[in-house]
């Protein structure tokens, strides 16, 4: 199937079947002109021009976000550019939040490649990222600018494992990012897990690399390119630029807290925090 426009996009929502088909973009992608983005009962508090790839989002006086339906098809972007998507809270947040990106939530036979984004600003509860909340499958040749995601709390205020990254919120094992590069691009959060690319994964991250800022505050495991990887990932051929900031624990320039591999990385800027338990270095253990 091909996507011309915005309003195709948003047209795929949490459709069942739709989800599990591959898709191909034929032109630039500007959500500033799309008119089938609606908002989730939040009323003024959400701002909103695009309807994520996994749905679960449905207007309604709960200003409820249900379960997202996962991607499992292929997604080829054919290096065009989506302009401007945009999913932001103002004020209330709803307490369902998360898995938040342009896919919800990705399965093991899923292939997004070849996308730009560009001036894009999303913010949730927890697995937050722009591309995918939540990662289970190959991510290729993405390349994103100028834009901010954010970490918000919830309605009542609950903190935990955030999961926030620019690219991906959090990844399992079959989360392969290759060849991935984020400029001038911000990530910011109030909770545990914060990256540059990744908040959180058990997956393979290589030839990648992050131009900007990480401001993460009340935050342990924090890092450049992601805040915390597990045994059964490697992190390789990685470069960040820029600053790392928290005032928690386990903050690092490539890795804030890692129990698996990480090896031919490159760090340049400064990395701040004022406890400086396990902080400071390129990857903290």
């Amino acid at each position: 199937f091909t996507i011309c426009n915005a309003n195709q996009f948003n047209n795929i929502g949490g459709d069942t079947y739709l989800v599990s088909l591959d898709y191909e973009v034929l032109k630039n992608l500007d959500f500033n002109d799309s008119t089938n983005a609606f908002t989730v009962g939040c009323g003024s508090e959400l701002l909103n021009n695009f309807i994520p790839i996994g749905g679960g989002y449905s207007a309604s006086p709960s200003c409820d976000i249900g379960t997202a339906s996962p991607f499992s098809g292929s997604f080829n972007g054919n290096n065009f550019t989506f302009l401007a998507p945009r999913f932001i809270f103002t004020d209330v947040v709803p307490s369902g939040a998360s898995q938040m990106g342009l896919f919800r939530k990705t399965l093991q036979s899923s292939v997004i490649k070849h996308i730009k984004i560009n001036h894009s600003n999303i913010g949730g509860i927890q697995d937050v990222g722009l591309l995918v909340g939540d990662c289970g499958g190959i991510i290729n040749n993405i390349e994103i600018t100028q834009s901010h995601v954010e970490h918000r709390e919830d309605l009542n205020n609950i903190n935990g494992q955030a999961n926030i990254g620019a690219l991906a919120g959090k990844g399992n094992a079959n989360c392969i990012i290759d060849n991935v590069s984020v400029y001038k691009t911000r990530v910011s959060g109030s909770s545990d897990n914060v990256g540059g690319i990744i908040g959180s994964t058990s997956g393979d991250i290589t030839k990648t690399q992050f131009f900007g800022d990480v401001e993460a505050y009340n935050s342990n495991k924090v890092g450049g390119i992601a805040g915390d990887i597990l045994a059964s990932s490697t992190v390789s051929e990685v470069a960040v630029e820029g600053f790392i900031r928290s005032n928690g624990i386990n903050l690092g320039g490539i890795v804030g807290y890692s129990t698996g591999t990480v090896e031919d990385a490159y760090m340049k800027g400064a990395v701040y925090s004022n406890k400086f338990e396990n902080s400071g270095s390129a990857v903290n253990v």
